[in-house]
């Protein structure tokens, strides 16, 4: 953990200096979820919302966006993908999204 040893002896955590950074994907996974667990709340749901947004582009793209970085890096780096939203629903309990494919760069 990344912190700061404040009057009083106590050491405040500096969340947004956390770094996630591992060599494999299967560690990357680990480190990512650890990180989540220690971000409040609000933090955590913000960067779990920048991988799930990543994750459309592949497990492999999230490790190239996120991997070596800070969780303030992450936050400044992230721009949202605006995609049109084609249908929404929920089928036996299952909310879904469906967004047009992004145009071809062929």
């Amino acid at each position: 953990m990344v912190g700061r040893r404040h009057p009083g002896g106590k050491i405040m955590i500096e969340f947004e200096e956390m770094v996630i950074s591992e060599s494999t994907l299967e560690e990357f996974s680990k480190s990512f979820s650890a990180t989540l667990k220690a971000l409040p709340i609000e933090m955590r749901r913000r960067l779990g919302d920048i991988f799930k947004e990543y994750f459309t582009n592949g497990f492999e793209y999230v490790f190239e966006r996120m991997n070596q970085r800070t969780v303030a890096q992450v936050f400044s780096e992230y721009q949202p993908v605006q995609r049109e939203l084609v249908d929404s629903g929920e089928v036996d309990g299952m909310r879904f999204r469906l967004y047009k494919a992004p145009e071809s760069q062929d």
